[in-house]
């Protein structure tokens, strides 16, 4: 079909240029004849234009005649088909030229220019641009928009190698795109404005050097840096160094990790060790620790938290040590300076100067609980034993400050022994010429299994630190145990010297002499001298019998407990045999106890005025010789004053008591035993309800109910209730009243040894056994109180505390029995038997109900058979 249409198209051109051929060959031969007027221009111009207009016109037209027709061999054809012809084919050439042909250029083919050519200005289409006439040198390839170069393209450098190939916009390097550099790639990514913006890989010999994000042509936002295949670094970047939060790495390990600012670690971060543990954590000034931070040991320790300045400790911080230990100070330079807090385990023991990583200076240590136990001078890490050789007694106890202090006797001195500091001090008793001294100093390891020894040789200080007039040798020495120093006996590698009348001794745990375990520092000049003091008497023979009555509130019998003052011995029976009833009984118990509370506290009162004013001499003395204050004269006569005045509210009270027994009959109360009025059992053991029904009981044989039985026990139960409370309250006064009163014996005790040593003065002493008189009559009223309530609920159950307790009974039991109602008649006992057995009859019967016993006894009967009440 193609070949066919080519050969008519082929031969329609032939024919044609046959046809032209034939047009001219005819015009020409009337040319000649006609040049003559053809040369005439300007006469003819006009016309000749007319008339080839009209000829164009008329050939354009549809033939009418032979002459609009053109003769070629065996056809003819119309001139106005030839004019035709002709038009086409300049109008196709011109779309041809201007239309199909660029568009095939631009859009198929690639266009090749010299970088002068003026169409390159406006040519749109793919193109490669050359620098030389010749066209070997490309400049850059692409595809042109009115000279300008979009999309797709490459740029070339002067050895004709490609330098970038990618996306342009308006001619600049925008989109993604690759960079080289003597045709090696040093950048693939994005491109805006012909910088590098947005993701790409830098590279460096052809290795990966940094991928991430890009801004103004610079690493600027996340990204990771490489260096020789290893990644170095990833984190953020600004204007192509390291800035914002990033890990930096050595050798492809995690080596920091924090702030970094212009290329180097600035604000908070993390430094590790190549083993991944963490060195370093905090903040970081130009590349080195500067601000507050906490480094690590290569293990994972802590060794140092606190500030930091150029690399070092600078500011306040904390130091640790491998023993558990660590210091918290000042620092300067790497060094502490001034006060430091040292601290094992997060405990503080010991605040105060520091040289050399070890307590130097004068410092305090503290035990567990946060106490000084310690307070003096140190050197070398442990206690300075000479000074204190130097200390008067009582500079030394409180050197030993608020911690574990015993004071222990021998025939020949005491020791003042600081349990959980180790440090035990030997004395000299006091003599009429002189005080207390010290005179030989141990250091010895806690007995206290939380302490920490302060002795050197510890991982945290070195050894023993020997003062230079002292001049120690290496010997063996045998230890005698020592009272107060927790070392055993036996034979010690040891270091000993004496000089300038001081001697100091060393024991050491083996013959390397590195780790201490004693220390001594004595005054050989010294000899102690047995003291022998003489009897003091403590508490007199009232108060121990009054402590043994106390011991019998521990048991259960109903042994009356007997008084600490000073009483009669008439039998109690005989004043309780002059009451008519128990109202009357009771009444007189409650005069006996107020007349014994109030005799108790009064011979308390009368005890401590007697002190006082002991005192009070004491001070006036004092106060003649300058050592003594008006003011502390002022407070004993006011304390005597008031002692007094209470003195005679008691004789008052006694008063009070005597003549409300009088009432009743009964005179001279003193004169009897009125210790034994006391009742001493616990209430919290007893069965309520079986109280319960003995008290309703004991209402019914005393005709002091209401008649209605439901009712009355029911009344009656929480009447019981609410006593047994009380009783209850009663009885843990007492037993709070008496433990206040032993405490206060044990205080007494140890102020008077206190005393006898030295330790302690008169006044507290004094003071001690005045606290434990208050203490024996608040005791005493707590046992009255109690009494008290035992004989209200005595008389509630009818003496059930009386005969279950031993109570008084012999005396009470006669009143309680008076007030039972009397039995009825013969005849009415008969008419109840007969009612009672008609109540059985109908209960077979089933007509009406019986006990649950099945018996017919009432429960006021059960109840006395199971309490035994005759």
């Amino acid at each position: 079909m193609f070949s066919y249409i080519w050969y008519q198209l082929t031969r329609s051109v032939a024919t044609f240029f046959r046809t032209l051929r034939a047009f001219f060959v005819r015009k020409a031969v009337g040319f000649t004849s006609r040049l003559r007027r053809l040369t005439n221009f300007s006469r003819h111009a006009t016309k000749a234009a007319s008339s080839s207009l009209q000829g164009v016109v008329s050939a354009a037209q549809k033939p009418t005649g032979p002459d609009d027709y053109v003769e070629t061999g065996r056809l003819y054809i119309a001139k106005s088909l030839i004019i035709k012809i002709i038009l086409t084919l300049i109008a196709l050439g011109l779309i041809i030229y201007f239309l199909v042909w660029p568009f095939i250029l631009s859009h198929f083919l690639t266009a090749k220019f010299y970088v002068q050519d003026k169409r390159v200005e406006d040519w749109s289409g793919k193109v490669i641009v050359f620098s030389d006439k010749k066209k070997k040198l490309p400049m850059y390839a692409g595809r042109l928009e009115d000279g300008v170069l979009q999309g797709e393209g490459k740029l070339y450098d002067e050895d004709c190698l490609v330098s970038y190939q990618g996306q342009f916009r308006d001619g600049i390097r925008s989109g993604n795109g690759e960079e080289y550099l003597g045709g090696v790639l040093v950048y693939e990514g994005q491109f805006a404005d012909g910088l590098y913006e947005g993701k790409g890989r830098l590279y460096e010999s052809g290795q990966l050097a940094y991928e991430g994000q890009f801004a103004s042509g610079k690493p600027s936002g996340s990204g990771t840096a490489y260096k020789n295949g290893t990644r170095l670094y990833d984190g953020f970047f600004l204007d192509g160094l390291y800035d914002g939060r990033g890990r930096l790495y050595q050798d492809g390990v995690l080596a920091y990790e924090g702030d970094f600012q212009s290329g180097t670690a600035n604000g908070t971060g993390t430094s590790y060790y190549p083993t991944g543990r963490t060195s370093y954590q905090g903040q970081f000034l130009s590349g080195v620790r500067d601000g507050v931070g906490t480094e690590y040991a290569p293990d994972g320790r802590k060794v140092y938290s606190g500030g930091f300045a150029e690399g070092v400790y600078n500011g306040e911080g904390t130091k640790f040590y491998t023993d558990g230990s660590s210091i918290t100070a000042s620092f300067k330079d790497g060094e502490p300076e001034g006060s430091v807090q040292w601290r094992k385990n997060g405990i503080l023991y010991y605040s105060g100067e520091w040289k050399t990583d070890a307590p130097e200076g004068f410092g305090v240590l503290y035990n567990k609980a946060g106490k000084k136990i310690f307070e003096g001078y140190f050197t070398g890490g442990s206690v300075d034993g000479l000074k204190m050789l130097e200390y008067s007694v009582d500079e030394f106890r409180s050197a030993l400050g608020d911690g574990i202090v015993r004071t222990e006797e021998t025939s020949e001195d005491f020791r003042i022994v600081g349990a959980e500091s180790g440090v035990t001090a030997l004395c000299t008793f006091r003599t009429e010429d002189s005080e207390p001294a010290i005179y030989k100093v141990y250091l010895a390891q806690s007995s206290i299994p939380e302490w920490v020894s302060i002795l050197p040789g510890a991982a945290h200080t070195d050894e023993l630190q020997w003062p230079d007039w002292l001049n120690p040798e290496d010997c063996a020495i045998y230890y005698f145990h020592q009272l107060g120093v927790e070392r055993a006996q036996g034979l010690y590698a040891a270091k000993d010297s004496t000089e300038e009348g001081r001697r100091v001794t060393a024991l050491y745990s083996s013959e390397e002499r590195k780790q201490t375990l004693l220390i001594a520092w004595s005054k050989p000049e010294i000899t102690p001298q047995a003291l022998r003091l003489g009897e003091m008497s403590i508490a007199d023979g009232r108060l121990e019998g009054f402590l043994g009555a106390l011991d019998l509130m521990d048991g259960t019998s109903g042994t009356a407990v007997s008084s600490g003052a000073e009483f009669g011995a008439k039998p109690l029976k005989d004043a309780f045999a002059k009451c008519a009833d128990y109202a009357q009984a009771g009444s007189l118990i409650d005069a006996m106890l107020n007349c014994w509370e109030q005799n108790e506290r009064k011979t308390a009162l009368e005890e401590n005025l007697g002190r006082i004013g002991v005192l009070l001499e004491d001070a006036r003395a004092a106060a003649a010789r300058g050592d003594a204050s008006l003011e502390a004269i002022k407070t004993l006569e006011e304390q005597q004053k008031s002692l007094t005045a209470q003195i005679d509210a008691c004789k008052t009270a006694i008063k009070r008591a005597e003549l409300k027994a009088q009432e009743l009959g009964v005179s001279g109360l003193s004169e009897y035993a009125l210790g034994d009025v006391l009742a001493s059992f616990d209430p919290s053991t007893q069965d309520v309800e079986q109280l319960s029904l003995i008290a309703a009981a004991y209402a019914q044989a005393t005709g002091s109910g209401t008649g209605d039985e439901e009712a009355d026990s029911q009344r009656i139960d929480a009447i019981v209730k609410s006593e047994l409370l009380d009783l209850a309250d009663a009885r843990s006064a007492v037993e709070i009243e008496l433990s206040r009163y032993q405490t206060a014996a044990q205080a007494m005790q140890n102020a008077a040894g206190a005393y006898a040593r030295g330790e302690g003065s008169k006044e507290s002493w004094y003071a001690a056994m005045n606290e434990q008189a208050y203490a024996r009559a608040s005791l005493s009223a707590a046992l009255a109180a109690f009494t008290r309530e035992a004989n209200t609920f005595n008389q509630l159950t009818g003496g059930w505390v009386s005969r279950m307790f031993d109570w008084l009974n012999p005396s009470l039991e006669p009143l309680f029995q008076a007030a039972i109602l009397p039995e009825p008649p013969e005849s009415e006992k008969t008419e109840e038997a007969e009612e009672t057995e008609g109540s059985k009859e109908t209960g077979e019967t089933g007509e009406t109900g019986e006990g649950e016993d099945g018996e017919g006894e009432t429960e006021p009967d059960k109840a006395g058979q199971e309490s035994g009440e005759p």
